[in-house]
């Protein structure tokens, strides 16, 4: 799922200040309904100078994805988005003359002239800015690292599907999924997103790719004596230290064992997976 802008009055927003100083990165994935206005996507903004660093789409130039940042300065994207269809868009500011912007992780645009760095930017704001400029179309998986994400296994990675959460993660500052209405809630910060408006419900971009639960069910220790399918499932993804302390529990009172000494029972070891039991 995702949430469905009108273009007209709805947007999210949250007083908070995830980054204070430079590098920062943010990203998010959209999906147009027209691309015959300036649209304001993804904003960093200082309520106290009305300024703000902007994700905007641009009809001039070639619908381009646009980084704007205070004091005039813009970069544009070299080709442009198409309405209608799920792009990427990342922007990253390494300096305060190094700012780049992406589309679908390439076509990058670059501003190097220095910029009025916001002491104060004390909201962010998605699917509008300033009041107007409102998005109109589909958006989901907007983030924000304090780190520069403008290499190529980054923003690539990204682009491809995956979630920000596989992507410098002990640098996010703020990720809201945005898979529905109900879902405003920042996992990183707890900075989460207050509706202006009412967005609906839309089809999420169908593509990202989010870590995988933890594959250990839970179990009753004195069942699972003896049980050696459970080890054989996981055995080989557990290091030294896990395989010590699940083995602990389920072989209660025996010594700890070594992930090479096999599959502990309350009788002994058997052998390790694989070998014939």
């Amino acid at each position: 799922m995702s949430v469905n802008f009108s273009g007209t009055a709805e947007s999210l927003d949250v007083v908070a200040a995830p980054i204070s100083s430079l590098p920062f990165s943010y990203a998010c994935w959209f999906n147009s309904d027209i691309e015959t206005t300036r649209m304001d996507l993804f904003t960093l903004y200082d309520t106290t100078a009305g300024e703000g660093f902007r994700i905007v789409l641009d009809k001039d130039p070639v619908n381009a994805v646009r980084f704007a940042a205070p004091g005039g300065q813009v970069a544009n994207t070299s080709t442009g988005y198409s309405s209608g269809t799920w792009h990427h868009a990342l922007a990253t500011a390494a300096s305060s003359t190094d700012r780049k912007i992406f589309i679908d992780g390439g076509s990058a645009g670059e501003s190097t002239g220095g910029e009025l760095w916001l002491t104060a930017a004390d909201e962010v704001r998605i699917a509008e800015a300033s009041g107007e400029f409102n998005f109109n179309g589909l958006a989901c998986e907007f983030a924000i690292w304090n780190a520069d994400l403008s290499g190529a296994a980054d923003r690539l990675a990204l682009a491809s599907g995956r979630s920000p959460l596989f992507v410098k993660p002990q640098n996010l500052v703020g990720y809201w999924k945005l898979r529905n209405t109900t879902e405003y809630g920042d996992v990183i910060l707890g900075n989460d997103l207050a509706e202006t408006g009412t967005p609906d419900d839309a089809v999420h971009v169908p593509k990202i790719i989010y870590p995988a639960p933890p594959l250990i069910p839970a179990f009753s220790p004195a069942a699972a004596v003896g049980q050696w399918p459970f080890w054989y499932l996981h055995y080989h993804m557990l290091d030294e230290l896990q395989f010590q302390f699940l083995a602990g529990v389920i072989a209660a009172g025996q010594p700890t064992y070594k992930r090479s000494q096999g599959i502990p029972t309350a009788a002994g070891y058997r052998d390790r997976p694989g070998k014939g039991n």
